[in-house]
């Protein structure tokens, strides 16, 4: 035994600290309520944000709602999804109308500091969740939530440790703001870059819109520039088909970053020569064509894939730049989902892949645009690989303090 601790029913933790329940401190809660009616525009200064799971975790598909008969709460507010398959996910840091599936907490703020007890239920999520019950749609149970077992410091101590943790959340805050300015730029010189070059004066219409008189317009079926081969499944059931695999095979959740570096799962030489599975080169495109469709990596390595995917293979080096044809693809996501088909889910088929027109200029045209997007992909990267380390931190941090493991002075 350390010292200075002590051992409880939860472990050891420092002698000032004391075992509470989560209803020691949460005094009661106040559930959302179904609204009259969802606005995609705010029309008067009545209207505020309707807060739904969806909406505070992506920030997408904004709603606004009266607030007359409605339950407002602040940012300092703890809320907790109470219904639903994702019941007892936390959020904070949100100010607006409370959704009829969300509880906002209400604490004892003499006893406790509420960003504290915030990253106390983050910690204990899993937890939180695990107190889930219902057939139909499952909700929180707020007994078993009450009945969940927390180290408790004293007020001061919760208010340094919440501050600690904070101040590393505003730089994971500063690298979403900085990713997501980027994202912005890079969209807008997408547009302007794919469609209008750089440096053209004189421009032509096209069956896809104005292009640079240089530029000419081609299917992705036109055989002097791609092939298009479809994916395949080798036999599950087989061993010799997976175990100790060399070869990639890639599936639509291999496909995050704009290059495909790795696979979850590798296929063996048996498997290639066995199945209705294509390999396909270095530098091919592969593109989620179901399920979702529009998801796109470059194959830095040869490649067999699912059939949720298919592949571009560059027939000529000399005249297509994989990283162009890359961002050429993207600003065509909207355009192949729009043709694919199927009443279960949607997929694209091999002749509607062929039919996607690209505007396309001379080859070194394609490297210059290609080196300026990869610039602003590269700057997005270090940015995410920021956040990606102060999470880990903040992780480690809670850990320690929020279970007393480190100390924290306080003035």
């Amino acid at each position: 035994m350390r010292e200075g601790y002590k051992k409880t029913e939860i472990g050891e933790i420092p002698e000032e600290w004391e075992v509470k329940k989560f209803g020691e401190i949460i005094l009661n809660y106040i559930k959302g309520k179904n609204p009259k009616s969802l606005k995609i525009i705010k029309t008067n200064k009545n209207d505020y944000v309707y807060l739904s799971a969806e909406y505070m975790r992506t920030k997408n598909n904004i709603k606004y709602c009266d607030k007359n008969g409605a339950i407002y709460v602040d940012k300092d507010d703890i809320l907790l999804l109470w219904d639903g398959s994702n019941a007892g996910e936390i959020f904070m840091g949100f100010s607006g109308i409370l959704s009829s599936t969300m509880a906002k907490l209400l604490f004892n703020e003499n006893v406790v500091e509420k960003k504290f007890v915030y990253y106390l239920l983050r910690q204990k999520e899993k937890e939180v969740k695990s107190t889930r019950k219902g057939t139909g749609i499952p909700h929180v149970n707020a007994d078993s939530l009450k009945n969940i077992k927390i180290a408790v410091p004293p007020l001061p101590e919760q208010q340094k440790i919440a501050e600690i943790l904070s101040t590393v959340d505003e730089g994971i805050e500063v690298c979403d703001k900085k990713i997501e300015k980027l994202e912005r730029y890079k969209k807008g010189k997408m547009q302007q870059l794919l469609t209008k070059g750089i440096g053209h004066k004189k421009f032509k219409k096209s069956e896809i819109g104005e292009i640079p008189e240089e530029w000419e317009v081609v299917e992705l079926g036109n055989k002097n520039y791609f092939n298009i081969e479809t994916g395949g499944t080798p036999e599950t059931t087989k061993k010799e088909y997976w175990n100790n695999g060399s070869i990639f095979w890639a599936t639509p959740k291999d496909l995050t970053n704009k290059y495909l570096i790795k696979t979850e799962r590798k296929i063996t030489e048996v498997a290639l020569q066995n199945s209705n599975v294509t390999i396909v080169p270095e530098d091919s495109i592969i593109i989620s064509t179901r399920a979702p469709i529009g998801l796109i990596s470059i194959a830095k390595k040869s490649t067999a894939f699912n059939q949720g995917c298919k592949a571009l293979i560059i027939k000529n080096s000399s005249m297509i730049n994989s990283d162009f044809l890359y961002y050429a693809m993207l600003t065509n996501i909207k355009n192949m989902q729009n043709v694919g088909a199927g009443s279960t889910f949607k997929e694209i088929s091999k002749d509607n892949l062929e039919r996607i027109k690209l505007k396309l200029p001379s080859i070194k045209e394609q490297q210059k645009i290609a080196e300026i997007l990869a610039t602003i992909d590269e700057l997005i990267e270090l940015e995410k690989q920021k956040k990606e380390k102060l999470e880990k931190y903040k992780k480690g941090l809670m850990n320690d303090l929020l279970t007393g493991r480190k100390r924290v002075k306080i003035n």
